[in-house]
């Protein structure tokens, strides 16, 4: 069981990336599309099927240095990169979509996604909408909206 163990641990690719802002930090006024360069394409289906994935905890697990808040490291999901190949034969369309600000967002992309061969888009912070419990707990939630705004019955999440 001790191997196993290992065995998934040493799995995951980890990346230490340069220094930007936690996801939680206020985010400057900035676009919140980053195009990509794989464009979105028909394979013949009625309707344009979007796969909107999530990067956080998802795709990846991101460590923060507890003093500056900066990220130290990236660790990618075991398969991640098979993942991504296999979804973007099924969908005409693969969106990154984030509550981190876009600096993070980007450099989480760069990261996965060096050649940008998978994602045509990505949402950021500004994407969100903020949403508040009644204990006055407030959360960014992913508005589908913002991908399609006419129609959201062909996006996956």
């Amino acid at each position: 069981m001790h191997s196993g163990t290992h065995a998934a641990k040493s799995s995951l690719r980890k990346v230490a990336p340069a220094p930007v802002p936690p996801p939680s930090a206020a985010s400057a006024p900035s676009s919140p599309v980053m195009g990509r360069k794989r464009p979105s394409y028909s394979k013949g289906r009625p309707g344009n099927r979007t796969l909107v994935l999530d990067l956080d905890e998802t795709l990846v697990h991101t460590k923060f240095n507890k003093q500056t808040g900066a990220v130290c490291e990236i660790l990618l999901r075991p398969g991640l990169e098979e993942f991504l190949s296999t979804c973007s034969t099924h969908f005409d369309e693969v969106v990154a979509f984030t509550a981190g600000i876009k600096s993070y967002g980007e450099q989480v992309l760069a990261t996965i996604d060096p050649d940008n061969t998978f994602f045509s888009r990505a949402y950021f912070r500004p994407s969100c909408k903020i949403l508040t419990s009644g204990e006055g707990h407030a959360v960014h939630a992913k508005d589908l909206r913002s991908i399609n705004p006419a129609d959201v019955s062909n996006t996956v999440i």
